[in-house]
């Protein structure tokens, strides 16, 4: 079942909340966040205090970084609790930090595409995924899902699984099913969940596939 409700916050949007109760932790730039696995085309790790680094197959990455994509390339990243990250052309995005009550990964999102398997944690329990951006925020657990963050647009839809929460000017939806999908406008609510077509996902799922699948 489908769930649409206000959380009757009364803020003003554009609006981003944690999802699971999750603040950012503090982290040194130092700390590894996972490794690249895989990589099509070119990207780059960019440190708080500016300096860049290309990355490659099995380049660390580092909590704080803010890794962004060149044109016609796909990213795979390893983070240390499992999840796989995979990233489409011209995205932006940093992995703020690891929340240790939860034991989930907080990402930002500032543009641009990927998609995300979940890990797990030490008990085989799916580990939280927690995703902000300019126009909302969602969080992830036990679930394949597929996100971007376009201009005026944040699209979300779980592929696999049936965990997400999508949150936006004080209303928050839950993707209860696969393939069901929301999209977020500036200053707007998330739209009721909706099974997207099989045009659309596959338009969705081609945005973050290497050149091989």
């Amino acid at each position: 079942m489908t769930r649409y409700r206000s959380q009757g916050l009364g803020i003003a949007a554009p609006l981003v909340i944690l999802m699971f109760a999750v603040a950012a932790p503090t982290a040194t730039a130092q700390d590894v966040a996972g490794t690249v696995i895989r990589l099509q085309g070119a990207a780059m790790a960019r440190s708080p205090d500016g300096t860049a680094r290309a990355l490659a197959p099995g380049v660390d990455v580092l909590v704080g970084e803010q890794i962004t994509t060149d044109r016609n390339t796909r990213l795979r990243l390893r983070l240390i609790d499992g999840a796989v990250i995979t990233l489409g052309d011209h995205s932006t995005f940093t992995l703020a930090g690891y929340e240790p009550a939860s034991r989930g990964v907080v990402l930002d999102l500032l543009q641009g595409v990927f998609l995300g398997v979940t890990g797990l944690v030490e008990d085989d329990t799916p580990a939280p995924i927690t995703v902000e951006t300019p126009l909302g925020s969602f969080g992830v657990r036990g679930t394949t899902f597929w996100g971007r963050q376009g201009p005026g647009r944040m699209e979300v839809a779980v592929l696999d699984g049936s965990a997400v929460f999508v949150e936006s000017a004080g209303v928050r939806v839950e993707l209860d099913e696969p393939l069901l999908g929301t999209d977020v406008f500036p200053g707007e609510a998330p739209t009721p969940p909706s099974r997207w077509s099989d045009e659309r996902l596959e338009a969705s799922r081609l945005t973050v596939a290497f050149a091989d699948e």
